[in-house]
C-alpha cells in the first residue's frame, strides 16, 4: 500500500494529510513546526510513503531539509501554478493538505525547484534586491522604450517579492509592460503610455496591479489585456484607450474582478468574449479632471478618495485612483 502526504505549512504550525493509493484519507493532524514532531508523526507510514508535498511558502527550507535528511522523497508545490486545479480544492487547511496529496497521487502536481543549500544564500540575496523602484517617482524616472518591443517584461515565477514602482514607461513598439506565465509581481504607481500594442499585457498571472495610469496607446489596439488573472486590478486609470479599454484574451470569463478603476475615453469598455465582471464601484465615463500631462489630479477630481477604502494614501486618507494614490504613493 502506497501513501501520499500533503503538508499545509503556516508560520507556526502545519497540517498533515495522508491519502492511500485509492485516494482514501487515512490520517490527518495539526502539528507544531518542529521537524522531530513531524518525522515522529510520519514514522508509522515511512516504509510505504511514495512522496511528500510541501507548499512553497516563505519558510519551507527547514521542513524540506529535515524530511530529505530523514530519507523521504519531497516535492515542493508551485503555488502560483496550481490555480488551474482550484476545482479539486476545498477551503479549509485540513483539505488543503489532502488537495496537495491528491495532485501528487494523480501526477499533476506543479512543482517548484528545491534550491540546494549551497546556493540559497545567493538566491535569497537576489530576491531581497528585486524591488525595482525609482527614487522620485514617475514624474522624473522615464523608461523610453522607443525601438524596443517591450518597455518591461516579467517572466513567470512564484516569487511575490518583486515590486515595480514609480516609473513612466513610454513609446514601446510592442507592449509597455508584460507579465508572462505565473508572474506574481506588484506593479504600482506607474504610468504607461503610447505603446504600440497594449500598455499592459498579463498572461496567467497573480499580479497585484494597483494605482497606475494606462493611457494613449495605439488607437487600433487594446489598452489593457489580461488573461486568466487571479491577482488584483484596482485604483488604476485607463484613459484615451485606442480600441477596447480592457480586453480578456481568453475563451472563458476572467476570474479577476476589476475594482475602483476609472475608465475615460475609449471606443469600447470591454469585450464580451466573455470579458470581465466589472464591479459597480468602478468610475465609468467619468472625466478624471487632470491638471497636467503627468496625470496629476485637480483638487476637484472625482478620483480623490475614490479608490479602494481598504487602502490609505500616505496622508492617512482613503486612497486616490491613479499613479499618485495608494499606500506606496510618492509624497
Amino acid at each position: 500500500m502506497g501513501y501520499f502526504v500533503g503538508i499545509d505549512l503556516h508560520g507556526d504550525n502545519n497540517y498533515i494529510g495522508i491519502l492511500d493509493e485509492e485516494d482514501r484519507r487515512v490520517f490527518k493532524r495539526k502539528n507544531r513546526n518542529d521537524i522531530k514532531e513531524i518525522t515522529r508523526v510520519l514514522e508509522p507510514y515511512q516504509g510505504e510513503i511514495e512522496g511528500i508535498v510541501v507548499e512553497s511558502t516563505f519558510n519551507w527550507y527547514w521542513i524540506v531539509d529535515g524530511l530529505q535528511e530523514a530519507g523521504y522523497r519531497v516535492h515542493l508545490a508551485n503555488t502560483a501554478a496550481m490555480q488551474q486545479y482550484e476545482g479539486l480544492k476545498y477551503v479549509d487547511d485540513t483539505r488543503d493538505s489532502f488537495w496537495l496529496a491528491h495532485m501528487l497521487r494523480l501526477e499533476i502536481l506543479p512543482e517548484g525547484y528545491i534550491y540546494p543549500k549551497e546556493t540559497r544564500s545567493v538566491r535569497d540575496l537576489l530576491r531581497k534586491r528585486i524591488w525595482l523602484e525609482s527614487e522620485n517617482g514617475p514624474d522624473f524616472t522615464i523608461i523610453d522604450a522607443f525601438d524596443d518591443g517591450y518597455g518591461m517584461i516579467v517572466f513567470g515565477g512564484q516569487d511575490t517579492s518583486l515590486m515595480i514602482r514609480g516609473f513612466k514607461i513610454q513609446s514601446a513598439i510592442g507592449y509597455g509592460i508584460a507579465f508572462n506565465d505565473a508572474s506574481s509581481a506588484s506593479f504600482c504607481n506607474n504610468i504607461v503610455v503610447r505603446s504600440g500594442f497594449a500598455n499592459l499585457w498579463a498572461l496567467q498571472n497573480q499580479c497585484i496591479i494597483t494605482n497606475n495610469v494606462f493611457a494613449d496607446n495605439n488607437p487600433d489596439r487594446v489598452n489593457v489585456q489580461l488573461r486568466d488573472s487571479n491577482g488584483r486590478f484596482e485604483n488604476n486609470m485607463l484613459i484615451r484607450s485606442g480600441d477596447f479599454a480592457l480586453w480578456n484574451i481568453s475563451i472563458t470569463e476572467n476570474p479577476l474582478i476589476p475594482e475602483y478603476n476609472l475608465f475615460w475615453q475609449y471606443d469600447y469598455l470591454t469585450d464580451d468574449n466573455p470579458g470581465f465582471r466589472l464591479a459597480d464601484n468602478n468610475l465609468i465615463d467619468v472625466d478624471p479632471m487632470l491638471s497636467d500631462t503627468l496625470f496629476h489630479l485637480l483638487p476637484q477630481s472625482p478620483c480623490i478618495d475614490a479608490g479602494d477604502p481598504n487602502f490609505r494614501d500616505p496622508d492617512g486618507t482613503r486612497s486616490d485612483i491613479g499613479a499618485y494614490g495608494g499606500p506606496h504613493a510618492y509624497r
